[in-house]
């Protein structure tokens, strides 16, 4: 009813709700949620992030409400690109109030990587693994980290522990293999790449062509030309149109000077498919 009143622009009957709902109910944080949009509407920004401060250090608020709030809270300063400092220090409150959950640090990480802190979003997601290895997204999302940063050696330790806890994610298998492939452990690409193909469900045919791809890229950079264009045919008889597998198969095709007819049909598809893409 007070959110009805607030629309309607009755922002003082909407106050009046917010504070009896308050009486039935003071552990439910969304009403103060409600009132902090009663006093931002109102231009008061010291009221209005006292109220989301109130609902997250209520320890009467369970902790997956207070991330609701918190998520929402997050989503609107950074639109508004305001006073993002304060939510390091609210961070700082949740975590002293819940070091062990979580879901907090998780947040925590996808924050901090959306400002581009990834040194800072790494050591959330480490410990949010450490905290519950079997979920996959903080595996992902800590390789990922490295991965962008171009810490192969940390994608791969990583990426090996995470496969202790969730096997079945092929997606690791691929970062770790691309790992290895740049530091030029190219038998152990391969290797991930093999297992990770087994984790592929049968009728995904474009994740296996992206996978025998990566395979066909391995063996060229590790010089076994013939063994990298068989994994390409593989690869584009799962998917035809694998563009950068049909810009790569082209690409080393002709170089060597060899079946130019097909390399530059292969090439000509990548250039209908991106008609702006400068590399194809």
């Amino acid at each position: 009813l007070g959110d009805i009143y607030l629309e309607a622009g009755r922002d003082s009957a909407a106050l009046s709700m917010y504070d009896k709902a308050l009486e039935f109910e003071p552990e439910n944080g969304y009403i103060y949620l409600s009132r902090a949009r009663y006093y931002e509407k109102k231009g008061d920004s010291i009221a209005y992030n006292d109220e989301i401060r109130n609902a997250l250090m209520n320890r009467r608020i369970d902790v997956e409400t207070k991330l609701g709030i918190f998520s929402t809270y997050i989503v609107d300063l950074m639109q508004k690109k305001q006073e993002l400092n304060r939510v390091d220090s609210l961070f700082a409150e949740m975590l002293e109030q819940y070091p062990q959950e979580e879901p907090v640090r998780r947040l925590f990480g996808m924050y901090l990587s959306s400002r581009q802190e990834f040194a800072r979003a790494a050591e959330q997601y480490a410990i949010a693994t450490d905290l519950a290895p079997t979920n996959p997204e903080n595996w992902l999302q800590l390789i990922g980290l490295y991965l962008y940063q171009e810490k192969y050696p940390e994608v791969i330790r990583v990426g090996k522990k995470a496969i202790q806890y969730v096997p079945d994610q092929n997606d690791i298998y691929m970062y770790v293999a691309v790992a290895s492939a740049q530091t030029k452990s190219y038998d152990e690409a391969l290797e991930m790449l093999s297992t990770g193909l087994t984790y592929v469900d049968e009728n995904d045919a474009v994740t296996k062509s992206f996978f025998y791809g990566q395979m066909g890229d391995v063996y060229h950079s590790s010089g076994n030309r013939e063994k990298a264009y068989e994994m390409y045919d593989k690869a584009l008889s799962y998917n035809a149109s694998n563009l950068a597998v049909l810009n790569n198969y082209s690409y080393f095709l002709a170089i060597e000077g060899r079946a130019l007819n097909r390399a530059e049909r292969m090439s000509a598809q990548t250039v209908k498919a991106e008609p702006d893409n400068a590399t194809y």
